[in-house]
This record gives C-alpha cells, sequence and structure tokens, in this order.
C-alpha cells in the first residue's frame, strides 16, 4: 500500500529581478566591459539596473576598477552613485559619442 505523506513546504515563492530596461540598452558596452575591467565573461552573470561594482569583488573599495575602467576607457566614473553599472555604461557611451 503506497502512503501520500503532504508536503510542509510553503508553496513556491516568485522571485522578481529588477528592471533591466537600462543595462539593456548596453549589451554591447557590457560585452566588452566584463572581461576588461571584471576579468570575466558578460555571459556568466546577471546584471540589472540596480547592479553595480560592489557585486563583482570582495575588495575593499571600487578603486582598483576605477583605474581600468579610466585606463581602458579614458573617463573618471568615480563619482558614481554605488559604482552602478547602467550609469557607467552610460558615460561610456556618453564618452564614445563626444569623440565622434
Amino acid at each position: 500500500m503506497e502512503s501520500i505523506i503532504p508536503s510542509k513546504r510553503e508553496s513556491p515563492r516568485q522571485i522578481e529581478l529588477a528592471s533591466t530596461l537600462e543595462v539593456d540598452k548596453f549589451e554591447g558596452i557590457a560585452s566588452d566591459f566584463f572581461p576588461r575591467i571584471l576579468d570575466m565573461d558578460r555571459n556568466d552573470c546577471i546584471i540589472t539596473d540596480e547592479s553595480s561594482l560592489w557585486d563583482f569583488h570582495s575588495d575593499e573599495s571600487n578603486g582598483p576598477f576605477y583605474s581600468k575602467i579610466l585606463e581602458a576607457y579614458g573617463i573618471d566614473v568615480s563619482d558614481v552613485d554605488r559604482g552602478n553599472l547602467a550609469k557607467i555604461f552610460q558615460r561610456i557611451t556618453e564618452a564614445r559619442q563626444s569623440k565622434e
């Protein structure tokens, strides 16, 4: 005889990610940025409009990454609030457009 034991687990919960509307605009930059600055493949992570440099390292500061960004893209992003990636990608885009 087979017994069915009711599950005591809660019903599945839905996980809602933050918006990606802004970072989606910069997918090309993100694909270049991740290996150059963070030494990782863009496709190995999920980023949202709230993602920041802090999400990708455990250092005490973003300083080394700001230096890499300055060297790679010629822009200072040390004033970007919390190292927000969408805002950094926007700055890179603006810098590239101003050179055209």
